[in-house]
């Protein structure tokens, strides 16, 4: 997306704004620790009392395209802002990502996670995310976490099903994966966050036109 500059600034103007917004940004960062990233919501609202909401849109939009913030999976963060976290969490964070790949479609809920690891809730969440962060695993909701192989094969399992048959309910899908109803709604919920399938009722459609067209495939 790009946003035309609200308002007449002079380019030393302009850079002291944004050198203002990567303060802000990288204070609110610290006080995080130890996650190292940021929405653009809360990039914004950091940015509150510094400017206006369109003039900050467009100096966080500047910031980005200069790659003075960087991307970090679905959020942004600052250059050389490292992980840092103590022997003891990344031992943690290991033996969560252990549990999460081995358990597949059907993963621990985080409450579940953190009496497994013996950790509070908000220090397993802040783990867990820092490994969606990284890539390693996906956030299908606020209570489960999935490998991203798993979401994978069930992605392409769904893509398959919903070829095939036009539409499928939450039961449908459900056992399609051989899974239960607990951990089938966290996933379907995900694919629809994603675009790949739309809610009518209680039907789930693929949002793409071109896969709907497409073949069904053989699954081994």
């Amino acid at each position: 997306t790009t946003y035309d500059q609200p308002v007449l600034l002079h380019k030393q103007q302009i850079q002291r704004l944004q050198q203002s917004v990567i303060r802000l940004a990288r204070q609110e960062i610290g006080r995080r620790s130890p996650r190292r990233s940021l929405s653009i919501k809360t990039i914004h609202e950091c940015c509150r009392g510094l400017a206006d909401a369109k003039l900050t849109e467009w100096l966080v939009a500047g910031l980005i395209k200069s790659q003075s913030l960087l991307p970090l999976g679905n959020q942004f963060t600052l250059p050389g802002t490292n992980l840092q976290i103590t022997k003891h969490q990344r031992q943690c964070m290991n033996r969560l990502l252990e549990l999460v790949h081995q358990a597949a479609l059907t993963p621990p809920s985080l409450k579940e996670l953190a009496e497994q690891v013996k950790e509070t809730l908000q220090q397993t969440a802040i783990l867990l995310d820092l490994a969606v962060e990284d890539g390693q695993i996906i956030r299908a909701d606020s209570d489960f976490y999935f490998s991203i192989t798993a979401v994978q094969q069930s992605r392409d399992s769904c893509i398959s099903l919903l070829i095939a048959d036009g539409s499928a309910t939450v039961a449908r899908l459900r056992d399609h994966w051989a899974i239960t109803r607990r951990h089938a709604l966290p996933l379907i919920a995900y694919f629809d966050s994603c675009g790949l399938t739309r809610r009518e009722g209680d039907l789930r459609f693929l949002a793409d036109p071109e896969l709907r067209q497409q073949e069904p495939r053989e699954e081994a």
